[in-house]
């Protein structure tokens, strides 16, 4: 799995309910990635050849961990959950946006 956008490690978590997984903030933002493979251990997150901890800067499309089954899960998937100063947002209607905008009008004469 591939971080959505650069940022820095907020927090690496392990509970009972988001399992593994990380806090990367950007800016006002917060992606939150929840059910990861891998573990953690005295707030370093590894999985396979991936080492991250709080502070730790991660690039935009950089490989932050693997999908797991860690956590309240009923199937290995990845839970992404976005906020924007502390409001959750869905993360499929900003994925629409971005599409939306890049669109490049079509000319009327087929050109």
């Amino acid at each position: 799995m591939r971080n959505w956008w650069g940022g820095v490690v907020q927090s690496v978590i392990n509970d009972g309910t988001c399992g593994v997984g990380l806090v990367i903030r950007s800016g006002a933002y917060e992606h939150i990635y929840c059910h990861l493979g891998g573990r953690v251990n005295g707030g370093l997150y590894s999985s396979g050849p991936v080492r991250l901890q709080e502070g730790q800067a991660v690039r935009t499309g950089e490989l932050i961990g693997h999908i797991g089954l860690s956590g309240r899960t009923s199937g290995p998937h990845l839970h992404w959950g976005m906020r924007h100063a502390g409001r959750w947002l869905d993360p499929a209607q900003v994925l629409r946006a971005m599409a939306q905008a890049r669109r490049i009008p079509r000319s009327p004469f087929g050109t």
